[in-house]
This record gives structure tokens, sequence and C-alpha cells, in this order.
């Protein structure tokens, strides 16, 4: 069981661990694995020494977010989830203004903290973000400091700079709004082309948590598959090689899901005998044909398809695990 999360319904960790128990009630032998690809649920799929650090959120306010030291012998690694820091939580049904104010320089005072606290490098899950900048605050605030420390970003690889202006509708920015987001980006990757060297808009995951992958990347960031780390991480990618049937799954299944993020890389990685069953709350006609040509035979469960929206949102769970018993042949009805 190895789904990721359904955004403002149920986190990845709560989904995959409440169907693995419900089925090991059926005497399934299921393994929960939560996964993430750099967005919320990152630091879940890591172990280490606990750090909360106060900073001011994207808007200003005052909030505590998260991050973890993992010691080892030669190193210490600080591992950063931006959501913690810049995420959608944050910032409640914001307006369009507020949502193209939000500012990705609480990231970089959580990765100050980190250094500070001993990090000698950093591994820095993007995804989930409230910003749409261009990854402008994050690099004033590195950039004033001098910061050198080795990083690793973990996101969608595939997204490019300007792809950063799709998602930021998402986050409450109006459709008349885009284009100032379009220009604000345009305007920040020639700042940071002359700053870096590196032109941001040449980087694939250059535009993950709206442009903050740009803006690292262009610092000296190396940039890894989110969802590949973190399955190779938590022992699903061994697990894989055993297993008999994958489920998986998010809340809303878009052209997204299949570009880097967790559905999309583990209809390719799940071995060819493997059965893949994915979970959703919403899906478009468009990502099931795409699913069906990439894998056929895969089994999609959606929740609205059986359920109103409300309780779809409501009762992620209950309802994910009925859908299961009727395809499983198990003894439940929704």
């Amino acid at each position: 069981m190895a789904p990721d999360k359904f955004r403002g319904s149920i986190t990845a960790s709560a989904l995959a661990r409440g169907i693995s128990s419900h089925l090991r009630q059926h005497h399934v032998d299921a393994k929960p694995f939560p996964l993430s690809d750099g967005g919320e649920g990152f630091l879940d799929a890591f172990s280490g020494d606990s750090i909360q650090v106060e900073l001011l959120g994207p808007l200003g306010e005052p909030t505590s977010a998260k991050a973890l030291l993992l010691r080892e012998p030669d190193r210490v690694v600080g591992i950063v989830e931006s959501a913690e820091a810049i995420g959608r939580q944050l910032i409640k049904q914001p307006t369009s203004a507020e949502a193209f104010a939000a500012s990705s320089a609480p990231l970089g005072a959580l990765l100050l903290a980190c250094r500070d606290a001993g990090a000698t490098e950093l591994l820095i899950g993007l995804g989930g973000s409230a910003t749409s900048d261009g990854g402008q605050g994050v690099f004033q605030v590195l950039n004033a400091q001098a910061f050198d420390l080795p990083m690793t970003i973990a996101c969608d690889v595939e997204v490019p700079y300007f792809e950063a202006t799709s998602f930021a509708e998402q986050k409450g920015i109006a459709t008349n709004d885009l284009e100032k987001v379009r220009a604000r980006l345009s305007d920040m990757a020639t700042f940071l082309q002359e700053a870096t060297g590196t032109d941001p808009r040449t980087l694939l995951g250059a535009g993950a948590a709206g442009g903050v992958g740009g803006a690292l990347l262009c610092l000296g960031a190396q940039s890894v598959r989110g969802a590949q780390l973190v399955a190779d991480r938590c022992g699903l990618t061994r697990a894989l090689a055993s297993a008999t049937t994958l489920i998986t799954g998010e809340g809303a299944l878009d052209a997204t899901s299949l570009s880097g993020k967790v559905v999309g890389h583990l209809l390719t990685s799940a071995p060819p005998e493997c059965q893949v069953i994915i979970v959703a709350g919403t899906a478009t006609q468009e990502v099931l044909n795409e699913i069906e040509r990439r894998r056929p035979g895969t089994e999609v469960l959606i929740l609205d398809q059986h359920f109103d929206t409300a309780r779809s949102l409501a009762e992620p769970l209950p309802l994910a695990t009925s859908l299961l018993d009727q395809l499983l042949f198990l003894d439940a009805t929704p």
C-alpha cells in the first residue's frame, strides 16, 4: 500500500496504514509505504533528530516548521520539507493578491536554521507550496548569507520553470492574474541568470514549488526524482520485487500525476507481473486513458464516481476500503 496524500483530506501515512490494517483483518499480507514526491509527507520517509524552527510564514505570519538532522559518521544531513515553511496549509483560502504575495523566504530561513543546527548538507523536498514567486524569496535569503552548503532537491524533476504558472491557480491566484505570475517568472529567470550564470529556463525541475527549484538549482543544488528517492528510502523498491499487488493513489489524478509524481513513478517501476490498483478522489478522463495506455489492465477506483464529493473528501479511508473490498472480493459493500 503505497499512496501519496489526498491533499486536504488525508495524509499518505494515515491512508497507507489504515488500508493496510483493514486488509490484514482479511488475512491479506499488506504493508504500508506512505510516499511523497517531495511535498507533504516527505519527512515521514526519514528518521533523525527533530528540530523545530520558529519563523515567519509566506505572508509574514508567525509559524513553526519542523526539520530533521540525520547524523552519519562523516556528515550531518538536514532533511527539509518545503511545505513545512511555505506550504498551502499555512494560507487558508487566500485572495488572489495574497496568493501572489506569498514568499518563499521562510524556506530560506529554515535552511539557514538547519545549517546553524549543524547540518553539513541538505536534502530538500519540494512540493505543496503556497508560493509562485519564482524562488525570489529563498534566493534573497540564501544569497545574502553567502550560503554554500551542498544541496539536493527532491521533486518532480520534469517540471520546467514556467510550468509554475500552471499551478498558480491551484494556489489561489485568479485566472486574470496568471499573466502577472508569468511576467514575474520571466523577470526572475533573467535575474537568476545574471546573478549566477545559470538560466533556470533550461533546467528540468526548476518549476517545482512555484519556481523555488529554479532558484536552488541556480545556487548549485542537484536534483533527484522525489518519488523514486522516497520509494528507495522507505524500502518499497525492494519490496516490489516480490509483491503480487500494489495499491497506490492520490487525491486528484490528472495529467501531472504521471509526470514524475508518485503514481507515474509506480506505474513504470512496478514489475510487469504485479497487479496495480490506483485509488483516487477524482480523475480526469485524459489521465485514465493514459494510464490504460501505459499499463493496460490497471484498476482505478475513483471515490467521486461512487460517492458524493463532500463524503469523498470527509471519509476517504472507509470509502476507499469499501471499494477495495468489492474489487478484491472481500465481504463488504459501500
